[in-house]
């Protein structure tokens, strides 16, 4: 890893003067260090939610379904953000500081990360000296409804963890055992958050035209393929936001 970012560190020099700055090794170390975990988590967890569709007859298959889709949702956003952020950060692009923000906002859902997490957006922010006087292309408006339903898909999930949580505490608290019950289904709430954030991300990005916008929508809308039934919405949704440089070819006009 270390010969890779230094590699990438050298060749970042070559690149044309008007793009952003050179970031500091380090953090693009920071950044790298964080991808390889988090893609173990994220492909390992997701390979078990897969597992788990061939076990119905497990005890309490649907929780611990629903429990690992979620999680392999919440660590595939976090690492293809990871990843997005530290490629554009070591090839100098002018979306890498959205994406990188982005991702510091997510190690905060760690507790222990919030504040490495501010140190290394500050210390972005205070580095990143690139003029970003334009604004990204306009997105076609199907792509951007097709993460609002997204964005409140996530946010409906929320809401049905919260209406679960109070039918188990009221059925716990006729059983009188209200050990761990709370703390599982707050656990359950805090890693829809990440997605929510990854969609309602790619929202803003697009609607208000950020330079980082169509990056953080790739994003999501790779997060919506690993949902299986997302699979035909994402490619549709790639499509259009990356669409086929190559034009068509006129048709000849008639002979005389």
């Amino acid at each position: 890893m270390r010969n890779h970012i230094q590699r990438f560190h050298e060749e970042s020099k070559t690149l044309p003067a008007n793009l952003p700055p050179r970031t500091s090794r380090w953090l693009i170390a920071i950044f790298g260090a964080g991808v390889f975990p988090l893609g173990i988590f994220a492909f390992g967890i997701f390979a078990g939610t897969i597992s788990e569709l061939f076990l119905p007859n497990q005890p309490n298959w649907l929780l611990n379904l629903l429990t690992n889709w979620m999680l392999s949702l919440t660590f595939m956003s976090w690492f293809l953000v990871q990843l997005v952020a530290f490629v554009g950060l070591t090839v100098r692009r002018d979306w890498a500081l959205g994406m990188a923000g982005l991702a510091c906002l997510l190690w905060c859902f760690s507790v222990v990360g919030i504040i490495p997490a501010a140190v290394v957006y500050w210390w972005l922010r205070r580095s990143w000296s690139h003029n970003q006087t334009g604004v990204a292309a306009e997105a076609p408006k199907q792509v951007e409804a097709m993460f609002a339903v997204t964005t409140l898909l996530v946010v409906g999930w929320l809401a049905l963890i919260i209406h679960i949580d109070q039918v188990i505490h009221a059925m716990a608290v006729k059983a009188g055992d209200l050990q761990g019950i709370d703390s599982i289904v707050a656990i359950v709430f805090l890693l829809g958050l990440p997605t929510f954030l990854v969609q309602g991300a790619a929202l803003y990005g697009l609607r208000s035209r950020r330079i980082w916008g169509r990056e953080a929508a790739t994003v999501a809308a790779v997060v919506l393929a690993f949902t299986i039934v997302g699979i035909p919405f994402a490619y549709w949704a790639l499509k259009r936001m990356w669409p086929s440089s190559a034009t068509s070819v006129a048709t000849a006009g008639a002979p005389a």
